[in-house]
């Protein structure tokens, strides 16, 4: 199993992305962007997988909104 947590402001920022167009990975797997159509924004999360000690989950962390 895989578990998932984000931080309040991660969380926060993904609700309030509305309708989404497209996710893509950074090169190196630390950030996710998202396409956020209807608030005509981007918005990046900080990933951290965390595999230590038989742990597997996925960490959403700092989200950074880009408008434009």
């Amino acid at each position: 199993m895989l578990a998932f947590t984000a931080t309040e402001a991660a969380r926060q920022a993904m609700a309030a992305a509305g309708r989404t167009e497209d996710v893509k990975f950074s090169p190196d797997d630390r950030r996710l962007a998202i396409a956020c159509y209807t608030a005509a924004k981007c918005l990046l999360i900080d990933v951290h997988l965390d595999f230590a000690a038989g742990r597997r989950s996925i960490v959403l962390g700092n989200a950074l909104e880009i408008h434009s």
